[in-house]
């Protein structure tokens, strides 16, 4: 298996929860289980006021939601690296009675307004 580095960016309102990765699939012609590694997570706040950011992931396999961070503070007009270490993230079957192939979510929600820049090995 090959791996690719990529980047996603990614403006997030205030006060409304927003998905800013999903653990994708392996391939593009013959989908299946996957992992993808979190190598850097960067939250710059854009606004002038100091805010507080949560981070919710929901898990593939049950649907099930927690908080990775809760209400982290984010001062005004600078940037917080939210995820110092590794983060490793999946794509799978679920639990469902007829399983389907899904990927765990990174949600966040911050008082203020703010861009998330996240860096990330998948596995391709």
């Amino acid at each position: 298996m090959a791996e690719r580095y990529r980047r996603f960016v990614k403006s997030i309102p205030a006060a409304t929860a927003t998905t800013v990765y999903t653990a994708p699939d392996d391939g593009e012609t013959s989908p299946g289980a996957a992992e993808s590694v979190i190598i850097g997570f960067l939250v710059a706040s854009t606004s002038t006021e100091a805010g507080e950011v949560t981070v919710e992931h929901t898990n593939y396999y049950d649907g099930t939601t927690i908080k990775i961070m809760d209400t982290i503070p984010l001062p005004a007009d600078t940037s917080v690296d939210l995820i110092p270490g590794k983060l490793v993230l999946q794509h799978a079957n679920n639990n469902a009675e007829t399983p389907a192939l899904t990927g765990d979510i990174l949600k966040i929600t911050s008082s203020k307004t703010c861009d998330v820049f996240i860096s990330v090995v998948e596995r391709v």
